[in-house]
Order: C-alpha cells, then structure tokens, then sequence
C-alpha cells in the first residue's frame, strides 16, 4: 500500500480512484516521471519509466505581440488536476496578483471546459476560450504559464511547450 500521509485529500482521492479503475486493470504501465514510477511500482509489477519531451521546432518563440499583462493555464479542461488548478488560481492566486497588477487577465484555454471553469470566465479578467485549434498563438501572446497543479503528478507538457517557447 502506498505511503499518502501528509497528501492532499484531494490527491489521496485521486490516486485511490487510479488504482481501483486503471492501475489494477493494466497489463502495463508506463509514466513519465520518478516518484510517479516509484509510487505505481508499489501497486504494480509491470511499470516502466518513460521520460517525456516536446517537438522545439513547433513548439519555439513566435514574434506575436504580448497581451501584456497575461497569463494562461491551459490544458484539458475536464481532467480533475486542471480543473483543481484552475479554480486555484482564479480563486486563491490571481486575486493577489491582481492587487500588484489590476489589468492582469488570465486565459484558461482547452477542450471541455466543465461548468465550474466556465463559470470562472468574467470577460474582464478571465477569459475561458474552449478548445483552440492552435495553442501557440496563446502561449505566445502571454506574458506567464501558469501551472498551479496541486494533484497529479509527472512532468506537464504545458511547462515543457511553453519553455520550447520562451515563456515563463
């Protein structure tokens, strides 16, 4: 049995709902990062560790003019850990920066936005897109990736994407 104590309750949950409906389930598990890799070897003996990367050349510096100032969180807008992250920042982040920088907007880009992320869209200072054909163009654009995970583990993409980028 994995060690959770001192975890997130949220994060408890989520890691009991992945090994009650995949990880016991699968003939093979492969993740991206370390403790990750060291956490599911606990639950399983076929699990392999497979470092993640991201494509520099599509993803590498656009010259579009900022949206000064800006910040995006992106990502698939019904996963649990986004969803979380989201109403984090928006609720428990953004507030404080907005006192240091009132004009601040955040972009929350990606498919499947639930009612909850839709809700935190206000036209002003959050701006809720959807899905985007192209996430480029709003990474670019944006001054900061904010990546307020708070469950879930591994190496996000967003941060990788939006380093190939040039974007904090």
């Amino acid at each position: 049995v994995p060690t959770w104590e001192g975890m997130p309750a949220v994060h408890i949950q989520y890691l009991q709902q992945l090994q009650d409906t995949i990880i016991n389930k699968a003939d093979i598990i492969f993740t991206v990062s370390q403790p990750l890799y060291d956490e599911f070897k606990l639950l399983h003996n076929n699990v392999y560790l497979l470092p993640n990367g991201v494509d520099y050349e599509y993803y590498s510096p656009m010259n579009l003019p900022k949206e000064y100032p800006s910040v995006i969180f992106r990502g698939i807008m019904d996963f649990l850990p986004n969803v979380d992250a989201s109403v984090h920042f928006c609720a428990d982040i953004l507030p404080l920066v907005k006192q240091q920088v009132p004009e601040i907007k955040c972009y929350i880009v990606g498919k499947n936005p639930t009612m909850r992320i839709k809700s935190l869209h206000d036209g002003k200072t959050v701006f809720v897109t959807g899905y985007v054909e192209d996430i480029r163009p709003y990474i670019a654009k944006s001054d900061v990736n904010v990546c307020s995970m708070r469950i879930g583990s591994g190496i996000k993409n967003k941060i990788l994407e939006s380093m190939a980028m040039a974007v904090p």
